[in-house]
């Protein structure tokens, strides 16, 4: 008895086109082959031609899947079938743009994030590598694109300011930044220089709050578009909405102090969408009034832990492509020192160390406004009178040995230490009058 349909075989009575799906299940799976010219049962039909597809076939199955088969024609009682036989491939191997994989005797076609895990399986390339099918030249920002060219055009002299007037053009520009082959798009050239990569990844954007507290929300905003807007458009946004610049004067002159320094927020901005898994959900920015929380979906590498970020360490970006484009543009630089600028950063603008975790299956920045906020008190070696006092200085700005007394419940020599070592942390100074006029304010 003839053996049934399986996972590596498939009886066809005659040939259809149709029939290339289970030849490129089988090049994506374990391989296997077709015997042309069976009924379902494996019993040998009427073959049309077997000759004649002998040598049609092969020429029909390299053009349309890129692999080769091997055809071999059975004689058997006078009758004959073919075996087209498939090996398993390397590679991925497409029909018209989509992937079929054999799961028991039928074809599976491939799609969403199983369709990105095989690809990323078989072409040992990230997910920013892989082609993106359905996308074509029309999906892409020309104005983008030839923004980029500028950019590059100063830190990499090879890539000319050449016109991007035709499809040609375009697509061979694409070809050298690798973002684009065999005239298909990769998911990069999408995110970089789409006009709306959310037509195809949804939660490609990025997603700024303002928080009262963990559970009031005040306002909200979604930047959409490519990568470079949503770097360009979300500093803007956190600048004009979000984040209020601290005024001073210089004797007549009014000058403004941003909150955080914008160098520090721009590059961790450009870090999170240089790493961040595009399956999960968007990039996060959390602003609280003491604090601003940047979180994007995808931990660190097995070889990195957080403390490897505060020193030099080597680069190795989630997406190569996305890298490799923004730092063409000048945006990044390739040594894995963004972590540490970001620190030295904030340092010299005499904010805290920002706060580098892992958490919620992703990586999570904290950039604090003072050294007073809750978490940075909690670092500090101080007593609660103390915390108690300093929580005071923020709503009232002022306090005395008197007040101290009455708001911890202590003797005025205890208040008097305490205060003293608060002066020596350099947390606050004295001022007023000396005696009973004397107060205190935060440094």
């Amino acid at each position: 008895m003839a053996d049934l349909e399986s996972q590596h075989l498939d009886y066809k009575q005659s040939w259809q086109d149709e029939h290339l799906k289970t030849l490129c299940a089988f090049a994506n799976s374990e391989g296997g082959e077709i015997q042309l010219g069976k009924d379902d049962q494996g019993k040998i039909t009427h073959l049309e031609q077997p000759k004649k597809l002998l040598e049609s076939l092969p020429g029909k199955i390299i053009q349309k899947l890129g692999i080769y088969p091997r055809l071999d024609l059975v004689q058997e009682e006078e009758q004959a079938f073919i075996v087209i036989r498939i090996e398993a491939s390397p590679l991925p191997v497409g029909l018209n743009g989509k992937y079929y994989k054999r799961i028991g005797s039928t074809n599976q076609e491939l799609k969403g994030p199983v369709l990105s895990q095989f690809l990323m399986e078989k072409s040992g390339n990230g997910w920013d590598e892989l082609p993106e099918p359905q996308a074509t030249l029309k999906d892409l920002d020309i104005n983008t694109l030839e923004r980029f060219q500028r950019f590059a055009a100063e830190r990499v002299p090879s890539i000319r300011q050449e016109p991007l007037k035709t499809d040609k053009d375009l697509l061979s520009f694409l070809q050298k930044l690798n973002l684009a082959e065999g005239g298909m798009l990769s998911r990069a050239a999408i995110l970089l220089f789409g006009k709306e990569p959310q037509r195809y990844y949804r939660d490609a954007y990025l997603k700024i709050g303002m928080f009262a507290s963990d559970a009031e929300l005040l306002s909200d905003d979604h930047i959409k578009g490519n990568l470079f807007n949503q770097v360009e458009q979300g500093m803007e946004v956190l600048k004009l909405k979000y984040l209020v610049p601290k005024v001073y004067y210089e004797g007549i002159v009014r000058k403004e102090k941003a909150e955080y320094p914008e160098s520090a927020l721009r590059e961790a901005i450009i870090n999170a969408l240089v790493h961040r898994d595009y399956t999960g959900p968007p990039l996060q920015i959390s602003v609280y009034d003491d604090k601003m929380i940047l979180w994007n979906e995808g931990g660190l590498p097995a070889t990195l832990t957080i403390e490897d970020l505060k020193h030099k360490h080597p680069s190795r970006p989630r997406n190569r492509s996305l890298s490799d484009v923004f730092y063409k543009a000048g945006y990044i630089e390739s040594w894995g020192r963004g972590t540490i600028a970001i620190t030295q950063d904030c340092l010299r603008a005499g904010l805290p160390e920002p706060a580098f975790r892992e958490a919620f299956g992703g990586l999570e920045v904290t950039f604090f406004k003072n050294t007073l906020t809750e978490e940075q008190l909690a670092k500090l070696p101080i007593n609660n009178r103390q915390r108690q006092a300093i929580q005071y200085l923020k709503e009232y700005s002022r306090i005395s040995n008197k007040d101290y007394q009455e708001l911890t419940n202590c003797s005025r020599n205890t208040a008097s230490n305490d205060l003293k070592e608060l002066v020596s942390l350099k947390i606050i100074m004295q001022a007023g009058r000396k005696g009973a006029g004397s107060y205190y304010v935060l440094r």
